[in-house]
């Protein structure tokens, strides 16, 4: 629950300042500050994913200590780490570093 209300805060949050920085100057501006950006927030998002890949097992016992969870539920979630792992850094590749962007104009060229 506290994930997902802070998921939404800061997706109004970033929401808000894209749209007042559309309001204040033009796009083209917009979207060169977003570019010279992008490294720094794609540092971000893999530490994310290493601080999930990491700290998963922690979570899940604490969970389990917490109560929350019972020690077999915790154990099955456990298991799942590098499957979620694997599925965020999919997605990073994908839409992050617009790996099938990039895979698409490599063989768009060679034709």
């Amino acid at each position: 629950m506290l994930l997902t209300a802070t998921a939404m805060l800061s997706t109004a949050l970033i929401g808000f300042v894209l749209w007042s920085s559309i309001e204040t100057h033009s796009v083209q501006t917009l979207r060169e500050q977003i570019d010279h950006w992008q490294p720094f927030l794609a540092g971000i998002r893999w530490m994310l994913i290493g601080s999930v890949a990491l700290g998963w097992p922690y979570l899940c016992r604490w969970m389990a200590r917490s109560g929350d969870f019972s020690n077999d539920k915790a154990q099955r979630l456990t298991d799942l780490r590098w499957r979620v792992v694997g599925w965020l850094v999919v997605i990073e590749l994908i839409l992050g570093q617009s790996l099938l962007v990039k895979l698409m104009t490599l063989m768009a060229s060679k034709i």
